[in-house]
């Protein structure tokens, strides 16, 4: 049996703004758009099951935010190979 399990593979932070969820948005499309083949590879392998998270963050007054993907162990292990441990995979 195959086995699944959910991978971290961005965060970042969000000061206190008004729509802090609009903000990150753009962050992540500025990811997707940067890291085009990773964020492809993510999609195509995840089928579907991809979710930001937005935690508050008390001591900074904002949020962190977590963008997770559900890919069987094999499939991570290819993006690991392919793009590294967001060594090669860029925010900006």
């Amino acid at each position: 049996m195959e086995k699944v399990r959910a991978g971290i593979f961005l965060t970042f932070n969000i000061g206190d703004v008004e729509d802090p969820d609009m903000y990150a948005n753009i962050e992540v499309d500025a990811w997707a758009t940067k890291n085009r083949d990773a964020y492809q590879f993510l999609l195509a392998n995840s089928d579907g099951n991809m979710r930001i998270h937005r935690q508050q963050s008390d001591p900074l007054m904002g949020h962190k935010y977590t963008f997770t993907a559900e890919m069987l162990e094999e499939r991570w292990a290819e993006y690991y190979l392919k793009y590294g441990d967001n060594k090669n995979v860029s925010r900006y």
